[in-house]
């Protein structure tokens, strides 16, 4: 007994200790992040033109699209309508350009230089350029303008679609 009395209070002092042993530690951690979207603007910058002697031609744009109307144009007449558009976005994006005709001409588009393909796409990095060639061919069979009349006009327009590059 007089070992029992020992041994009982010993055994609750060591588990008490045990319990110390077992202790833990808590921290709570809080992370704030503030997040700043980028820009996403481009300009097309008013267009310049060459014409063959007899034509008319008046470019306008909007803020995705070139529009030329030409005058007075003729079999094989050639116009060449040049362009620059601006990545002003602070991110890379995608650019397609897709031209329409009226059916009366032939179109060649060049971005900076090289043969473009419609629908194809360039990427443009924040604050580049590029500069966009469209030469239009008038067709053989372009209908002449009636004796007397009003010349007939026609209207081709390139549309510039934008996206983000990086995904």
């Amino acid at each position: 007994m007089k070992k029992l009395n020992f041994v009982v209070p010993t055994l609750v002092l060591a588990v008490a200790m045990m319990g110390a042993g077992y202790a833990s530690w808590s921290q709570t951690l809080s992370v704030t992040n503030t997040v700043a979207t980028g820009t996403f603007n481009f300009v097309i910058q008013p267009a310049t033109y060459t014409a063959d002697k007899y034509e008319t031609v008046t470019p306008s744009n909007t803020d995705n699209s070139l529009t030329v109307g030409i005058t007075n144009a003729y079999p094989n007449s050639v116009t060449t309508v040049n362009d620059t558009i601006k990545n002003n976005s602070s991110i890379p994006a995608t650019m397609i350009l897709t031209p329409t005709t009226d059916g009366n001409f032939n179109g060649v588009i060049q971005v900076n230089g090289a043969d473009y393909t419609a629908g194809s796409s360039v990427t443009l990095a924040a604050g580049q350029d590029a500069a966009i060639v469209y030469t239009l061919t008038a067709n053989d069979a372009i209908p002449p303008s009636p004796v007397g009349g009003p010349a007939n006009s026609y209207t081709c327009s390139i549309k510039a679609d934008f996206a983000q590059a990086t995904k």
